[in-house]
């Protein structure tokens, strides 16, 4: 059976859907061309000599190399029988000898997942340096009075909105001008370098009007990277805030991780001017947390 066919013959026998664990192999092949040349090499050949071999200078593969290489000439008798009759007296004989040097090397899962944050965090950079730089930038955008300079390709690709915005003959298209009112410029911008580098330097400090800016233009990734960022600081103080939030802009996991913590700490929360402001603004999310605890 070819190795071909073992191999599928394995894989057919194994959920290869799951996988736990990773790693990869890479076979290096490495060619090397030696070249000795021996002076007067007939007259070691006829003479007697105690040694019925002849050892060549040593020499390295490579520049860094230190592995040390040497070559023999052997069997006096076998020489002369096919090697000699080629040979002038008094002539040069020259040798050359390939050697094929193979290497295996083992890549861990960890040294794959750091090889590809490299390649990514490498087309980051180059993406941000793009944001920064207006000389191929086709739209502005402009919030709080002030202009960003943006391309419509990628803006485009990384929200269905934008996509939505500038495949169709809307003001904002024909002008490579839009507006927004509802988001400040600070955020804007964040939430441009997000779509840019899928990074955001400062979400901990504007998590929330993020998790909006994220909501209206349909970023997935920076929502669920808002709604994290609101999670792990939570609090008797935000609770209520970011109940609202969560219930607005549409974010169910972090609804559902805030009204579990409010039902672990119901007393403390509705001592809050926060949590009593929302028995009025949106009294309806009392009834989910009270339905949260009829579940129990």
């Amino acid at each position: 059976m070819a190795a071909k066919d073992i191999q599928s013959a394995a894989l057919s026998k194994v959920n290869t859907s799951v996988v736990h664990a990773i790693g990869g192999t890479k076979v290096k092949e490495t060619k090397k061309l030696f070249k000795w040349t021996i002076e007067n090499y007939s007259a070691w050949q006829d003479r007697g000599h105690e040694k019925d071999y002849m050892t060549s200078p040593t020499f390295s593969t490579g520049a860094n190399d230190e592995s040390k290489w040497f070559a023999q000439l052997c069997e006096k008798g076998y020489i002369k029988q096919y090697i000699g009759p080629l040979v002038l007296k008094d002539a040069e004989t020259t040798i050359l000898c390939e050697i094929t040097e193979m290497e295996i090397v083992n890549i861990s899962e960890q040294a794959q997942i750091m090889h590809r944050n490299a390649i990514r965090g490498k087309l980051s950079e180059n993406l941000g340096t793009l944001l920064n730089n207006e000389k191929f930038s086709d739209v502005t955008l402009v919030a709080s009075g002030l202009e960003v300079r943006a391309h419509k390709s990628i803006l485009a690709a990384r929200s269905e909105v934008f996509a939505a915005m500038f495949e169709h003959e809307m003001e904002e298209n024909k002008l490579n001008r839009v507006v927004i009112k509802d988001i400040d410029h600070n955020v804007l911008k964040e939430m441009l370098k997000f779509v840019y580098t899928g990074t955001a330097p400062n979400l901990d400090r504007m998590s929330l009007d993020l998790l909006a800016a994220a909501n209206k233009y349909a970023l997935e990734d920076l929502k669920a990277m808002c709604a994290d960022a609101m999670s792990t600081r939570l609090s008797v103080k935000t609770a209520a805030e970011t109940l609202i939030s969560a219930d607005v802009y549409d974010a169910d996991q972090l609804k559902a991780h805030t009204i579990a913590y409010i039902k672990n700490h119901i007393a403390d929360v509705m001592e809050m001017q926060d949590w009593q402001d929302m028995t009025k603004t949106h009294s309806y999310l009392v009834g989910d947390v009270l339905r949260a605890f009829a579940k129990q």
